[in-house]
């Protein structure tokens, strides 16, 4: 066996660099450090901008985990090819196959959380500009402009109004703290995700504060017409006019969008339930709408960072005592035996716990 314990420790050299990614992320507090930041809707956008980017970061540090590992197979492979010896040969190609195996599961973990992966950025992303998109556009103002045009009876008119854009509400696609620095996000770190609801993006409930001001004649002049609105507050929603109103004109000149408080405070549960972040919802169906729900945004990023978690390169077995545990090596082992020993059977206990002995006094740590 000592042919097969250095080969053993040149497989756990050329992947003990893999062995920081099997660090499961603990969740802290319910929105996470990276959560606990998000206290507007331009942040709720930087945050899932700054998701989407974590996620595609950790995916490609995980591919790279697995290249170690597939090229340790293909030498372990080509070194079978060059021994002429029948026993060096089938240990050579035993490992081969276990390294082999090893990255084709890890391989086939990769697929599963890049599609997981291309379907949160999918979402975050159209909601990331449907939340901007929204922002600007509560923040537009209005007035009437050209020509007024009476209407029936003289009861009625109408007027063009023209919208007259703000500055770009969310000055920066970063998200930040309240003094500026630069706050990094994790798909792992959180049990809850601020989430508006979709009732901002369309904009219900939001109103402006409209200016009307009356002229004595069909130009605005520096000297708006006095006493042309009733000052008793109407019962209705209407505007009252003086009784002794002699204005000629009026004009909407400025209104004032009311401030929108920021509704994602609450959060929505990642997974199944509060305590268990990445338990996942057994059953969702995702809404077919270009607008998510929350619960939608909420399942995709659960199912995203589960799958990246699952996707995490197992470093393999690093000495006897970790090889003897694993039901795969110790098949490989029994195929290198049979070569010109007894084959043991791993499902008799006595028979399997000297297998497991003969590798741990065999490939020491």
């Amino acid at each position: 066996m000592t042919q097969l314990k250095f080969l053993l420790h040149a497989v756990v050299a050329t992947v003990a660099s893999v062995a920081a990614l099997m660090t499961h992320a603990v969740p802290s507090a319910e929105f996470g450090p990276a959560g606990d930041a998000v206290t507007d809707r331009c942040k709720e956008a930087a945050f899932f901008k700054a998701a989407a980017e974590a996620a595609e970061n950790e995916l490609q540090q995980i591919r790279q985990a697995v290249t170690p590992i597939r090229q340790q197979a293909v030498f372990l492979s080509l070194g079978a090819e060059n021994e002429p010896e029948v026993q060096e040969n089938a240990r050579l190609r035993a490992l081969a196959d276990y390294a082999g195996d090893h990255a084709a599961a890890a391989e086939g973990a990769i697929t599963a959380a890049e599609q997981k992966v291309s379907h949160y950025q999918a979402l975050v992303n159209r909601w990331i500009g449907a939340l901007v998109t929204a922002e600007n556009a509560a923040a537009l103002t209005f007035k009437t402009t050209g020509k007024g045009t009476g209407g029936s009876s003289d009861s009625t008119a109408t007027a063009k109004m023209e919208l007259t854009a703000a500055a770009e509400q969310c000055g920066t696609v970063e998200l930040k703290s309240e003094t500026g620095a630069k706050v990094d996000v994790s798909m792992h770190d959180a049990k809850k995700l601020k989430i508006s609801p979709k009732s901002v993006i369309t904009l219900t409930g939001h109103s402006h504060t409209a200016t009307f001001t009356a002229y004595n004649g069909d130009a605005a002049s520096a000297t708006p017409q006095n006493s042309v609105f009733d000052t008793t507050p109407p019962t209705n929603n209407v505007i009252m006019l003086a009784g002794s109103a002699t204005s000629k004109s009026f004009h909407l000149t400025a209104t004032k969008p009311e401030t929108r408080p920021y509704s994602g405070t609450a959060g929505t549960t990642i997974g199944a339930t509060p305590a268990a972040a990445f338990l996942c919802r057994p059953t969702h169906t995702y809404a077919e709408k270009f607008l998510q729900t929350a619960d939608d945004i909420a399942h995709a990023h659960c199912e995203a960072a589960k799958a990246l978690e699952d996707a995490k390169i197992r470093p393999l077995p690093n000495g006897g005592a970790e090889l003897a545990e694993s039901t795969r090596f110790l098949a490989i082992a029994n195929n290198l035996r049979a070569v010109s020993d007894t084959r043991y059977n791993p499902d008799k206990a006595d028979e399997r716990a000297k297998l497991q002995h003969l590798i741990r006094t065999s490939v020491k740590k």
